[in-house]
Protein backbone atom coordinates (compact mmCIF):
# COMPACT_ATOMS: atom_id res chain seq x y z
CA UNK A 1 0.00 0.00 0.00
CA UNK A 2 1.39 3.45 -0.83
CA UNK A 3 2.58 5.72 1.97
CA UNK A 4 -0.01 8.30 1.01
CA UNK A 5 -2.71 6.00 2.42
CA UNK A 6 -1.29 6.61 5.91
CA UNK A 7 -0.70 10.36 5.68
CA UNK A 8 -2.20 12.86 8.11
CA UNK A 9 -3.03 16.01 6.18
CA UNK A 10 -2.97 18.23 9.27
CA UNK A 11 0.61 17.25 10.14
CA UNK A 12 3.42 18.37 7.85
CA UNK A 13 6.87 19.96 7.61
CA UNK A 14 8.03 22.65 5.23
CA UNK A 15 11.45 22.63 3.54
CA UNK A 16 13.18 25.03 1.17
CA UNK A 17 13.94 23.68 -2.29
CA UNK A 18 17.51 24.99 -2.15
CA UNK A 19 19.95 25.01 0.80
CA UNK A 20 21.55 28.27 -0.32
CA UNK A 21 18.16 29.98 -0.41
CA UNK A 22 17.34 28.54 3.01
CA UNK A 23 20.57 29.99 4.42
CA UNK A 24 19.79 33.40 2.88
CA UNK A 25 16.17 33.38 4.12
CA UNK A 26 17.42 32.56 7.62
CA UNK A 27 19.98 35.41 7.31
CA UNK A 28 22.88 33.13 8.17
CA UNK A 29 26.20 34.34 6.73
CA UNK A 30 28.03 31.81 4.53
CA UNK A 31 31.09 31.85 6.80
CA UNK A 32 28.94 30.58 9.69
CA UNK A 33 28.05 27.46 7.70
CA UNK A 34 31.56 26.96 6.33
CA UNK A 35 33.41 27.45 9.64
CA UNK A 36 32.51 24.91 12.32
CA UNK A 37 33.66 27.24 15.12
CA UNK A 38 30.57 29.44 14.94
CA UNK A 39 27.61 28.69 17.20
CA UNK A 40 25.17 27.67 14.50
CA UNK A 41 24.49 24.26 16.02
CA UNK A 42 20.74 24.89 16.40
CA UNK A 43 20.38 25.32 12.65
CA UNK A 44 22.82 22.60 11.58
CA UNK A 45 20.25 19.79 11.77
CA UNK A 46 17.72 21.69 9.68
CA UNK A 47 20.36 22.45 7.04
CA UNK A 48 21.44 18.78 6.93
CA UNK A 49 17.83 17.61 6.55
CA UNK A 50 17.22 20.14 3.81
CA UNK A 51 20.39 19.08 1.96
CA UNK A 52 19.46 15.39 2.07
CA UNK A 53 15.86 16.04 1.04
CA UNK A 54 16.97 18.23 -1.86
CA UNK A 55 19.05 15.32 -3.19
CA UNK A 56 16.47 12.63 -2.37
CA UNK A 57 13.72 14.33 -4.37
CA UNK A 58 15.38 13.30 -7.64
CA UNK A 59 15.27 9.66 -6.50
CA UNK A 60 11.59 9.44 -5.56
CA UNK A 61 9.86 9.44 -8.98
CA UNK A 62 7.37 12.05 -7.84
CA UNK A 63 6.55 10.28 -4.57
CA UNK A 64 6.25 12.61 -1.60
CA UNK A 65 8.51 11.97 1.41
CA UNK A 66 6.80 11.70 4.79
CA UNK A 67 8.10 11.71 8.35
CA UNK A 68 7.27 9.59 11.38
CA UNK A 69 7.22 10.25 15.09
CA UNK A 70 6.29 8.05 17.99
CA UNK A 71 4.24 10.76 19.65
CA UNK A 72 6.91 11.01 22.33
CA UNK A 73 10.60 11.53 21.64
CA UNK A 74 11.38 9.42 18.57
CA UNK A 75 11.28 10.98 15.11
CA UNK A 76 12.48 9.68 11.75
CA UNK A 77 13.16 12.62 9.44
CA UNK A 78 11.90 10.99 6.25
CA UNK A 79 9.93 7.90 5.31
CA UNK A 80 10.24 7.40 1.57
CA UNK A 81 8.83 4.98 -0.97
CA UNK A 82 11.03 3.68 -3.77
CA UNK A 83 9.11 1.15 -5.84
CA UNK A 84 7.34 -1.03 -3.31
CA UNK A 85 9.93 -0.45 -0.59
CA UNK A 86 9.11 1.78 2.38
CA UNK A 87 12.38 3.11 3.79
CA UNK A 88 12.87 5.15 6.96
CA UNK A 89 15.63 7.75 6.59
CA UNK A 90 17.48 9.39 9.45
CA UNK A 91 19.68 12.46 8.98
CA UNK A 92 22.48 13.31 11.40
CA UNK A 93 24.40 16.58 11.33
CA UNK A 94 26.74 15.69 14.20
CA UNK A 95 29.23 12.89 14.73
CA UNK A 96 26.99 11.24 17.34
CA UNK A 97 24.74 8.88 15.40
CA UNK A 98 23.06 6.77 18.07
CA UNK A 99 19.93 6.23 15.97
CA UNK A 100 17.46 5.55 18.78
CA UNK A 101 14.54 6.85 16.68
CA UNK A 102 15.45 4.68 13.70
CA UNK A 103 15.68 1.65 16.00
CA UNK A 104 12.27 2.40 17.48
CA UNK A 105 10.78 2.66 13.98
CA UNK A 106 12.41 -0.65 13.01
CA UNK A 107 10.98 -2.42 16.07
CA UNK A 108 7.49 -1.17 15.25
CA UNK A 109 7.43 -1.67 11.45
CA UNK A 110 10.29 -4.10 10.58
CA UNK A 111 11.38 -2.42 7.32
CA UNK A 112 13.59 -4.33 4.91
CA UNK A 113 16.05 -1.40 4.83
CA UNK A 114 16.83 1.57 7.03
CA UNK A 115 18.97 4.49 5.88
CA UNK A 116 21.07 6.97 7.80
CA UNK A 117 22.70 9.98 6.18
CA UNK A 118 25.53 11.58 8.13
CA UNK A 119 29.17 12.44 7.56
CA UNK A 120 30.33 8.93 8.47
CA UNK A 121 31.72 6.39 6.00
CA UNK A 122 29.51 4.35 3.69
CA UNK A 123 28.60 0.95 5.12
CA UNK A 124 25.82 -1.63 5.18
CA UNK A 125 25.13 -3.70 8.27
CA UNK A 126 22.04 -5.74 9.20
CA UNK A 127 19.62 -3.78 7.02
CA UNK A 128 21.04 -0.37 7.96
CA UNK A 129 22.62 1.51 5.07
CA UNK A 130 24.76 4.36 6.44
CA UNK A 131 25.73 6.91 3.81
CA UNK A 132 27.61 10.18 3.71
CA UNK A 133 25.01 12.94 3.22
CA UNK A 134 26.43 14.07 -0.15
CA UNK A 135 25.49 10.63 -1.57
CA UNK A 136 21.73 11.13 -1.03
CA UNK A 137 21.31 11.61 -4.78
CA UNK A 138 22.57 8.05 -5.26
CA UNK A 139 19.99 6.40 -2.99
CA UNK A 140 18.57 4.00 -5.62
CA UNK A 141 22.01 2.80 -6.68
CA UNK A 142 23.15 2.39 -3.07
CA UNK A 143 20.06 0.32 -2.29
CA UNK A 144 20.78 -1.89 -5.30
CA UNK A 145 24.35 -2.36 -4.12
CA UNK A 146 23.27 -3.14 -0.57
CA UNK A 147 20.74 -5.64 -1.90
CA UNK A 148 23.45 -7.49 -3.81
CA UNK A 149 25.80 -7.10 -0.84
CA UNK A 150 23.28 -8.73 1.50
CA UNK A 151 23.54 -11.94 -0.53
CA UNK A 152 27.27 -12.10 0.11
CA UNK A 153 29.10 -12.57 3.42
CA UNK A 154 30.52 -9.01 3.35
CA UNK A 155 29.08 -6.53 5.83
CA UNK A 156 30.37 -3.29 4.26
CA UNK A 157 29.91 -1.84 0.81
CA UNK A 158 32.96 0.36 1.02
CA UNK A 159 35.50 0.75 3.74
CA UNK A 160 37.27 4.09 3.59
Amino acid sequence: MPLSAYSELDSFKVYAYDCGLLRRLAKIPAEVVLDGNYGYTEFKGAMAENLVLQSLMTELDGNVPYYWNSGNTAEVEFVIQIGTRIIPVEVKAENRISGRSLSEYAKKFSPEYRMRYSFQNLQYNDGLLSCPSPLAGWTRKLLELSNSSSRTPRKSLVKI
